[in-house]
């Protein structure tokens, strides 16, 4: 018998260009994310993530990360190419 593939908790910050791509893909392949932005009306409550995409401009990362500081419990992948930041992971498309 084989393994069972770890379920994935996927959380989507931003609401633009970058953001609109990974929510179409993932919805390709069928794969469940929550999608949070500034002018959401739900409030950001932490939770287990196992991914959290930070789809923000490269200014609003740190006050994202500042904000929600238990997101750096997960695996956090930014989109900035200008900046690094610590215990994060930068993918500059």
């Amino acid at each position: 018998m084989g393994q069972v593939p770890e379920s994935k908790k996927i959380l989507i910050i931003g609401n633009g260009q970058i953001a609109q791509h990974w929510m179409h893909y993932l919805n390709l392949l069928h794969i469940p994310f929550t999608h949070w932005f500034r002018k959401s009306k739900k409030d950001l409550l932490p939770d287990s993530y196992t991914e959290v995409f930070l789809a923000v401009t490269d200014k609003a990362i740190p006050d994202v990360l500042s904000t929600f500081p238990w997101l750096l419990n997960s695996n956090v992948i930014h989109f900035s190419g200008a900046n690094y930041i610590d215990g994060t992971l930068g993918l500059h498309p």
